[in-house]
Order: structure tokens, then C-alpha cells, then sequence
């Protein structure tokens, strides 16, 4: 029975953390964050260079860390 409730806790916390990405992903902060990211993503695949593989990873890394943390990058929109 204890097991049980264990679980059931562990899974309300995971449903929990969902919700809150979810939450930030829909946010104005997460949209520009995801813009970002996808629009070097583009770039690399239209120029692939070093420069734009590195700012891809930097701007992707900014929006997943967001996602992660609800910390916004410094210069953000909030």
C-alpha cells in the first residue's frame, strides 16, 4: 500500500513538472525563446557554418534551459 502511494505521488509530481513546461513553453518568454532557437535552426540548414551551429546550440540552450528552470536569459522578453 505504501509502494502505492509512493508512485502515485511520484507520478502527480511528473504531471506536475509537465504542466509547468507546458506552461512556459506557451508563455511569451518561451514562444521567443522557441523562435530563436528555430530560426537558427533554419539557418543552419540553410548556411551550415561553425558561427551558425554555435549560436543554434546557444539560442536552443537558452530556450530548453527556460523550459528547465523558468529563469529567462539576461535582455529577455518577459
Amino acid at each position: 500500500m505504501h509502494q502505492r502511494s509512493r508512485q502515485s505521488g511520484q507520478a502527480d509530481y511528473l504531471m506536475l513538472l509537465l504542466r509547468i513546461r507546458q506552461a512556459r513553453t506557451n508563455s511569451r518568454t518561451g514562444k521567443s525563446l522557441s523562435k530563436t532557437c528555430e530560426e537558427w535552426r533554419a539557418t543552419v540548414q540553410r548556411y551550415d557554418s561553425f558561427t551558425s551551429q554555435q549560436e543554434m546550440r546557444k539560442a536552443c540552450e537558452r530556450y530548453e534551459r527556460f523550459l528547465e528552470t523558468g529563469i529567462a536569459p539576461p535582455g529577455t522578453l518577459q
